[in-house]
């Protein structure tokens, strides 16, 4: 039960983050920076479109930052839970 709780909290934070990082991106950033940044984001040319790289890499660092904000929870309730 405890496992389904955080895989939840992992669900929400993906699809929050999901929607914030290219609210972030496309709204503070001219047409051209973020060209330029998908440009960054694929720089061997393996996808054939920059947005293409840059839609992937919103959608990877999304899944990592909700896996880093839940190992951070779990650690700090953790560390909650014991006593001094």
């Amino acid at each position: 039960m405890k496992r389904i709780k955080w895989l939840v909290l992992y669900t929400v934070l993906t699809l929050f983050y999901l929607i914030a990082i290219p609210e972030i991106i496309f709204r503070t950033l001219s047409e051209d920076a973020y060209m330029k940044l998908g440009e960054i984001v694929n720089p061997f040319q393996i996808f054939p479109s920059t947005v293409n790289a840059l839609f992937i890499a919103i959608i990877v660092s999304s899944l990592l930052l909700s896996w880093l904000t839940v190992k951070l929870i779990q650690r700090v309730t953790k560390r909650g839970n014991s006593t001094f």
